[in-house]
C-alpha cells in the first residue's frame, strides 16, 4: 500500500486516487461530487466490497475517506441518471484507466504551446516515478531530466544572445 495520493481533474472537479495493493481506488466523495450526487454518504454506504477507508490530508487536517475500487466506481456512475455521469464514464474509461494501465500514472496532456516544465509538473513526474519504483522508468526519468537540464542551459544561452 502506498501513501501517495494523485489528483486528477474532471471538468471543474478534482478526483483523488490512491493505489492499494497495486490497484487504483477512487475517492468516493470526489466521484459523487463529479457526477452531481449530493448524498455521497448514502451512495457509498450501499457498497460492501472494494471499499478502503484511508487517511486523507485536507486543509482541516487528516480526515478519513472512503476509496472505492474500479468495479464500485462503475456501479456508482452507471447507476446514476445524472447527465454528468456519461462524460465522467467516458473520461475514466478513455483517458484515466488506459493511461494508468499503460504508464502506471495519469497526467493530463500539457498545453501545446507550453514548452517550459513547471515545478508542479516536475513534482508530479517525481511522484509518479517514486510510486512506480520501476528501473526502466527510473532510467527514462533520468534521461529526460538530463535533457531538461540541457534545454534549460540552451535557453539561458539564447536569452543572453537576445539581450
Amino acid at each position: 500500500m502506498t501513501n501517495a495520493i494523485s489528483i486528477h481533474n474532471f471538468n471543474q472537479s478534482k478526483v483523488r486516487t490512491k493505489i492499494f495493493d497495486g490497484k487504483i481506488y477512487f475517492c468516493g466523495k470526489d466521484v459523487c461530487e463529479a457526477i452531481a450526487i449530493k448524498n455521497s454518504k448514502d451512495a457509498l454506504q450501499r457498497l460492501t466490497k472494494g471499499v478502503v477507508i484511508a487517511d486523507l490530508p485536507t486543509a482541516g487536517g487528516i480526515q478519513q475517506a472512503k476509496f472505492i475500487n474500479e468495479p464500485n466506481l462503475y456501479k456508482i456512475v452507471l447507476q446514476s441518471r445524472k447527465p454528468q455521469a456519461e462524460p465522467f464514464v467516458n473520461w475514466v474509461c478513455n483517458e484515466v484507466l488506459p493511461s494508468i494501465r499503460k504508464t502506471g500514472a495519469y497526467a493530463a496532456a500539457p498545453k501545446a504551446d507550453s514548452w517550459e516544465v513547471s515545478d508542479a509538473d516536475l513534482i508530479r513526474v517525481l511522484h509518479n516515478w517514486h510510486a512506480t519504483k520501476n528501473k526502466k522508468e527510473t532510467e527514462e526519468f533520468r534521461r529526460l531530466h538530463a535533457e531538461i537540464d540541457m534545454l534549460r542551459q540552451k535557453l539561458s544561452e539564447v536569452k543572453k544572445i537576445v539581450q
